[in-house]
């Protein structure tokens, strides 16, 4: 049992005959050391307010708290919100409660003036049969909060509508993440002259003006999700087009919710595409490898780690490889990715690590399975290599890793 379970079993009585025995020297000091207690406790509790998993009563309930006489709000550094929450049923009149929420929310984000982390997503639960409050940029306007993170996520596409004009108040924002948008008809001001870390979504074919102001800046780290890619050229063309980041960025991670299956040349293309766009990566999370039944296994590429001379620098390259549509499995990674791995560590000296992931077929009921390796360079400049199962790079390395 924890000393503050003990504590809160003490029974009163006892604490009462101990408060009597007391001087007057030793309460004033309890007092003291009470109110402080109480302060530090209501600052860790209001500090990082996770809020991404509420429904809308408590919603309700936490604005309420921020537009109170209290100045809770201040106390607030990072904060977590749902992109939309569902009207409960039985709490009381529905166009009420909706406006007060309009109402109250608005106010309570221009409580919190020390906010520094603001991430709004999807949300975990969603009824379509229900009334549903949206949080959108609007209620984040002509807030007094400055902040360094934000990240702004949801299920569908929206439109940008007054979204720069938030992002034009909050220019000292360095660390992106924002969801797919439809461009408004509206001039747009210039936008996050501090940024450095971004994710951002492009649609194949589609430049977003939130894309070509990301490729205006001096970027560091960059997550490219990349939507209904049927074609490599749609993949080249994003890179190409990013690539005036060229000379900062050194961390790079591209996912597709749609890569097309392609033989190992096109890979190998890319590949090169990256390298010559990029020359300053250090790390590199490739975008997924598809296979089928019929095209050899990833592990006897040639060409594919030949690609990686392009590369000066790379010190972790990440690779997934996805056998969902395969019949049969292809050998697991651990033994036989050793070949693959060792020509690549060949041709890009600077490699110290590669990681390989193979996500298999999910079956009715069922995880998707992942088997994972890495394998690191083990003994310096002389070449050997070793595995290991226990270390796992997960997907926010591109964004965590030195």
């Amino acid at each position: 049992m924890s000393t503050l379970s003990c504590l809160c079993i003490l029974p009163p009585e006892l604490l009462q005959l101990i408060i009597q025995h007391l001087s007057q020297a030793d309460l004033y000091h309890l007092c003291a050391l009470s109110r402080n207690i109480y302060e530090e406790v209501v600052l860790a509790l209001y500090r990082d307010v996770e809020l991404s998993r509420t429904n809308f009563k408590q919603l309700l309930t936490w604005a309420n708290q921020m537009v109170g006489p209290n100045n809770i709000g201040q106390k607030t550094c990072s904060l977590s919100l749902p992109s939309q929450v569902n009207l409960i049923a039985g709490l009381g009149n529905d166009d009420d409660l909706m406006e007060q929420l309009s109402d109250l929310l608005p106010r309570a984000m221009k409580s919190l003036v020390n906010l520094k982390v603001l991430a709004i997503v999807p949300p975990v639960a969603y009824s379509s049969l229900l009334k549903v409050y949206h949080i959108s940029s609007a209620d984040l306007l002509d807030c007094g909060f400055h902040l360094h993170t934000f990240s702004y996520n949801w299920d569908g596409v929206r439109w940008a509508g007054s979204l720069f004009r938030f992002l034009a108040e909050q220019s000292n924002i360095c660390n992106l993440a924002i969801g797919e948008m439809v461009d408004s008809d509206e001039d747009a001001p210039d936008v996050l002259p501090r940024l450095s870390v971004a994710t951002v979504i492009y649609r194949a074919g589609v430049l977003s003006r939130i894309l070509k102001t990301i490729a205006a800046r001096y970027l560091r780290r960059l997550r490219l999700e990349i939507i209904v890619s049927r074609s490599n050229d749609h993949i080249t063309a994003a890179l190409h087009y990013l690539a005036t980041v060229n000379a900062t960025l050194t961390h790079l991670y591209i996912g597709s919710e749609y890569v097309p299956f392609t033989a190992e040349v096109n890979h190998a293309g890319t590949l090169k595409t990256i390298g010559s766009c990029f020359p300053n990566l250090t790390f590199l999370r490739y975008l997924n490898i598809r296979i089928l039944d019929r095209e050899p296994s990833p592990w006897k590429w040639q060409s594919f780690p030949r690609a990686l001379s392009a590369f000066k620098l790379l010190e972790i390259l990440q690779l997934a490889v996805d056998t969902s549509g395969r019949q049969k499995p292809i050998d697991a990674s651990q033994t036989h990715a050793c070949g693959l791995v060792e020509r690549c560590m060949t041709t890009c000296p600077t490699l110290h690590l590669v990681a390989v992931t193979v996500v298999g077929r999910r079956f009715k009921g069922g995880e998707q399975p992942r088997d994972y390796t890495a394998f690191p360079r083990t003994s310096g400049s002389t070449f050997q290599l070793g595995f290991e199962k226990s270390r796992p790079i997960g997907d926010d390395a591109w964004r965590e890793v030195m």
